[in-house]
């Protein structure tokens, strides 16, 4: 029977995600729960399987090769769309950071950032972390234009590369590590080093993936550092101060 044949679980696992995402691009409130509806629906066929096998008189069309090999058609079923997920994030990703290595225009910049308010998260925020009194861009959640403003208001930088993508299909989250040299305008002190993001991700009206917040990690004692005109090789180790037994 064609019910319990393998193709009609691998078709109806299918076909059940793509219901799930239509369903969910068609309202914000169920893209909300786009991750745990995705994951409902691509198990069901699956589910429906499990009673069938368990059942006291389970249907001699199904023998047990059958069933193994309906599980495992299952598991290349439902993730499926992680893969294609999981590409799509690291596209976004590898697309925002190659503008920001190549210091395209700020517009080419906020592109890659989600401006819509009618999706859950709103438009694109920035947040570097770190002490608000080291710098004005610091500790405090931004929208994304007035931070790369601010950026551009007090430093530049230089030979900027990023590697060790890592992407969270199921949360819509990428991380990405950086190193740049960074000079402070007013000072010219200028310092070198590792930075993170972790990225955010919504998708847009045409299902293509933006930044909806963007989260910094950097080394903001050399930032304060380089604001008030001082270089880190300037500062004493403290192990080699006198009196450190």
């Amino acid at each position: 029977m064609i019910l319990y044949s393998p193709f009609f679980f691998f078709l109806a696992s299918y076909l059940s995600v793509s219901l799930s995402l239509f369903l969910c691009s068609t309202s914000p409130v169920l893209n909300t729960y786009r991750v745990p509806l995705t994951r409902f629906f691509s198990n069901l066929p699956f589910l429906i399987l499990l009673f069938i096998s368990s059942a006291p008189e389970r249907s001699p069309v199904l023998e047990e090769n059958q069933t193994n090999i309906i599980i495992l058609i299952h598991y290349t079923a439902h993730t499926h769309v992680m893969p294609a997920r999981y590409k799509a994030l690291l596209r976004g990703a590898e697309a925002l950071c190659n503008d920001f290595a190549s210091q395209a225009d700020l517009q080419t910049i906020l592109s890659h950032f989600n401006t819509h308010s009618d999706t859950n998260d709103g438009p694109a925020v920035a947040f570097e972390h770190g002490d608000p009194r080291f710098a004005p861009f610091l500790g405090r959640a931004l929208d994304v234009k007035e931070y790369f403003q601010l950026l551009q208001k007090y430093i530049s930088y230089s030979d900027m590369s990023f590697s060790n993508y890592f992407v969270d299909a199921t949360k819509d989250k990428v991380s990405v590590n950086g190193t740049a040299r960074f000079v402070w305008l007013s000072t010219g002190v200028s310092w070198s080093e590792v930075f993170t993001y972790v990225l955010d991700f919504v998708d847009d009206e045409n299902e293509t993936p933006k930044v909806s917040k963007y989260h910094v990690w950097a080394d903001t004692g050399a930032l304060y550092l380089a604001r008030i005109g001082q270089h880190i090789k300037d500062i004493p180790n403290p192990s080699h101060t006198e009196g450190t037994p």
